[in-house]
């Protein structure tokens, strides 16, 4: 599999005005890049919460186009009159899945997600985070510039027909897509529904055999 590094390069710009024409200077010509990266990690553990040996699976992870969308709106107002955002989602869900494919910004979903629980509604694809996310501050007096999110699965979740072999996984946020991530929207959890689903954040990696003798934690850390 590869391994991809996002990056997001800052452009500063001065507009300036000589006489009735309008000028403009370049002033970092895209020089100045600020990384964003995602880090997936995935391991084993047992009724002792040890790390499994061998079982861990993790390395970078592709920022999808979706995701690439979703970050400028989110830090931009869409009306001050009244106050209104670009994006209200936060991130919320992990789903994970048995397909393959390159990891690349034009994923839009999961190959074969599966199911990690039967819900009142059906099997459920998105398991929700833990909140909140540890933002690795150095200290309590420091400003972490690091969002890592955790789910850990049970003994009998995932594996719920068997032995399950994980190929892929996706970070999503809590807003419908379908409804164009509107405020007070719900995106679906349900596996049914998962085709609809696409990610912000997407990793392929080796097979990872779920089984019900171990427990498994999915990390996901988003690093600017």
């Amino acid at each position: 599999m590869h391994n991809f590094q996002d990056v997001v390069r800052i452009k500063d710009r001065v507009i300036f005005f000589l006489g009735r024409r309008l000028g403009e200077y370049l002033l970092s010509n895209w020089s100045h890049p600020l990384p964003l990266v995602g880090y997936f990690s995935m391991y084993g553990v047992d009724d002792y919460h040890r790390v499994i040996p061998g079982s861990r699976r993790e390395g970078k992870n592709v920022c999808t186009q979706t995701g690439r969308e979703w970050l400028p709106r989110l830090m931009s107002f869409a009306s001050y009159s009244p106050e209104t955002y670009g994006r209200e989602d936060r991130m919320r869900y992990i789903g994970l899945g048995t397909g393959v494919q390159e990891e690349v910004a034009g994923v839009s979903g999961l190959i074969t997600p599966v199911a990690w629980r039967v819900g009142a509604q059906g099997d459920e694809f998105l398991a929700q985070v833990d909140a909140p996310p540890y933002y690795g501050q150095a200290s309590s007096t420091s400003i972490g510039t690091t969002a890592r999110y955790l789910k850990s699965f049970a003994k009998d979740e995932i594996s719920l027909t068997g032995t399950v072999s994980l190929t892929e996984a996706g970070l999503f946020t809590n807003l419908n897509p379908l409804e164009n991530y509107a405020p007070g929207s719900h995106r679906s959890v349900l596996l049914a529904d998962a085709p609809d689903q696409p990610p912000m954040f997407y990793k392929a990696f080796e097979p990872y055999l779920k089984t019900t003798r171990a427990g498994v934690v999915v990390g996901w850390e988003i690093r600017y």
